[in-house]
């Protein structure tokens, strides 16, 4: 059997900027940040402790209706927010604290 093939990735404007916070902030274990995303990309299936879950109701920059978004921890206090546009494409939309995205 062969391996899925990798989803495309896009990057927020507003994740390159939390990114850059990540590296520096005391709260972001950015090796776990990084393998999660990783895992995301390569469509493996990420282990219960990192709390995935869809977000519900509307998350800010999704016009109407509700979230297409989803959100897991990655450390302690660290959220990743990302959503799949389609199949095949990820779309990283924030990282941060819990107060720092809700």
């Amino acid at each position: 059997m062969s391996k899925p093939k990798p989803r495309a990735i896009h990057y927020m404007g507003q994740f390159k900027s939390d990114l850059r916070t990540a590296a520096r902030h005391r709260k972001c274990n950015i090796k776990s940040l990084r393998d999660t995303m990783q895992a995301i990309v390569d469509r493996v299936p990420l282990d219960a402790v990192l709390k995935d879950h869809k977000l519900s109701g509307r998350y800010p920059d999704q016009k109407g209706g509700t979230s297409d978004c989803r959100e897991c921890h990655t450390s302690n206090d660290w959220l990743l927010v990302y959503r799949f546009p389609d199949d095949d494409t990820v779309h990283f939309i924030r990282t941060g604290t819990h107060s720092d995205l809700f």
